[in-house]
């Protein structure tokens, strides 16, 4: 929409500006198409505001969410629509807890903190930072070299009694220090658990403190060369107070409706490094085992950018994925919860039931500095097929909250010259609705072995109101059919065979050709 509206600006040489509303309206309209209602068994959504009772709105994102990625995939919005400010605006009775932490990492301190920076020429500067963490990619401040290190201190009044732990995380070594006691030290050498693998795990180490009474906190990361990436992270925990799983249950169990907002965040799903398993991290799955057993009327909303395990699938009423859908997260997901829109999204990749069950996990992550990509052109959905595994959900699942229904396919053209699939969709339903007409090619493989991979070539989306019907029409090039041999691209010869359905394992036979 963006670019249709600039342009018909450049028809008569206008520039085209947009107010806040149009990129907002557009903002929510890409999160609402994206939200891909993965499991509704007992029809729990939509919800209506009449009947919806009282919420227990549970779980570490359900406050505000996760509007994006981290790292090279976020972006500073220039606005959010906060999951529970959104759902009280619509007039939903809605209280709330988080249930469970996710973080990975011990939260910096926060604060007006004096930093000291010295480089290797006793060049110094002296700047306030917000938290006692810091990250460096390039020379620390003008007239400073990439040769340095740096000194914070703070004062920290602690807010509860008891043994507080602390954290850190450094690229090099550092030293904290409470009062002037020396608490824990990065070795130089402890690489590879943070920092896109530039800093050390995070180190923990335990202290007594009294609320109300005030320390000094120190940092010192001495003079050393820049690798790439400088950082540091200092965090503390308070002691564990009440269960805020056993809260989560209990607000669950006196409510009507329960809605649980689960999820990652970039400290766990990040550019340079490894997943290494599929669980929602924290204590999140036992949360939501644990508020589905209070209340089996909860549906849970996957706030994550990629595939996560679900032991939990069959006790809840519906699972919905909402990636990291922008600033719109609220509005969005509240006119699908309510039904104001369909679910307007399909899966772009496959979802497992276990990590084992990947493509790479036979031979991840290599060895002798060697990584083998054994699945060959079988990734994704084409791996599942190939191997007869049952993933938790195939490559273009997505339900909708109407049925319908589709005319036998027509198939038009051959391989070598291209096709056409033209089918009618009628929506048989009640309400106004998405469907992804879905297609899919089976070619065999130009060394003539008979059976080849099975890859997405296509598609149809629709939005229809009840009793409407609409034909569509999908072209598959000859290059779909074609793959690389001996130098050039081929349409193997063989049997091909044209798939057309809902996801890619839920497709019926609607050609075959000869070539």
């Amino acid at each position: 929409e963006l670019a249709e509206w600039a342009a018909a600006g450049d028809d008569d040489g206008s520039e085209v500006v947009l107010d806040d509303a149009e990129v907002r309206a557009v903002q929510h309209r890409a999160a609402v198409a994206s939200t891909v209602l993965l499991a509704n068994p007992g029809q729990a959504p939509p919800w209506s505001v009449e009947s919806a009772g009282r919420v227990a709105l549970i779980g570490p994102y359900a406050d505000v969410g996760r509007p994006q990625g981290g790292g090279s995939a976020r972006v500073t919005p220039a606005w959010v629509a906060p999951i529970r400010r959104t759902l009280i605006e619509r007039g939903l009775d809605v209280t709330w807890t988080p249930g469970c932490s996710i973080e990975r990492y011990h939260a910096p301190l926060e604060g007006d903190i004096e930093m000291l920076i010295v480089d290797d020429h006793g060049v110094e500067r002296t700047v306030r930072t917000r938290r006692t963490a810091a990250f460096w990619q390039d020379e620390p401040a003008d007239g400073l070299g990439r040769t340095f290190g740096a000194r914070l201190s703070t004062r920290w009044t602690p807010d509860v009694d008891g043994t507080w732990t602390i954290g850190v995380r450094s690229v090099g070594t550092c030293t904290v220090s409470i009062d002037g006691e020396t608490v824990l030290t990065i070795a130089e050498d402890d690489r590879g658990g943070s920092f896109f693998t530039y800093g050390s795990p995070e180190r923990v180490a335990s202290i007594d403190l009294v609320a109300g009474r005030e320390v000094l906190v120190e940092i010192d990361y001495p003079i050393a060369p820049h690798p790439g990436i400088r950082a540091l992270s200092v965090g503390f925990r308070p002691p564990a107070a009440n269960d805020p799983v056993a809260d989560a249950v209990a607000l669950a169990a006196g409510a009507d409706r329960v809605l649980l907002v689960v999820g990652t965040d970039d400290d766990w799903e990040t550019e340079s490094e490894d997943r290494d398993d599929i669980a929602l991290p924290g204590r999140q799955d036992e949360l939501i085992a644990a508020v589905a057993a209070a209340n089996p009327n909860t549906v849970v909303v996957v706030n994550a950018g990629s595939p996560v395990a679900m032991p939990w699938l069959d006790s809840v009423a519906a699972v919905m994925q909402i990636w990291f859908p922008g600033g719109a997260i609220g509005s969005a997901l509240a006119d699908v919860l309510l039904g104001v829109h369909d679910p307007g999204g399909r899966l772009p990749v496959t979802f497992p039931r276990h990590l084992a069950d990947t493509p790479a996990a036979g031979h991840h992550p290599g060895r002798d500095g060697h990584a083998v990509y054994a699945e060959g052109r079988a990734i994704g959905h084409r791996w599942y097929l190939s191997q007869v595994i049952d993933p938790l959900f195939w490559f273009g699942h997505g339900l909708s909250y109407t049925t319908t229904d589709w005319s036998t396919p027509e198939v038009t053209g051959a391989p070598d010259d291209g096709v056409t699939v033209r089918l009618r969709v009628t929506n048989t339903g009640d309400r106004t609705g998405v469907d992804v007409v879905q297609v899919y090619v089976e070619s065999p493989e130009p060394d003539g072995s008979d059976q080849g991979i099975t890859r997405f070539v296509g598609c149809a989306k629709v939005e229809l109101a009840p009793g409407e019907s609409r034909d569509v029409a999908i072209a598959i090039g000859a290059r779909r059919f074609m793959a690389w041999h001996e130098g050039r691209w081929v349409v193997p010869t063989g049997a091909h065979r044209l798939l057309v359905g809902r996801s890619a394992g839920d497709t019926g036979l609607a050609a075959r050709f000869e070539v």
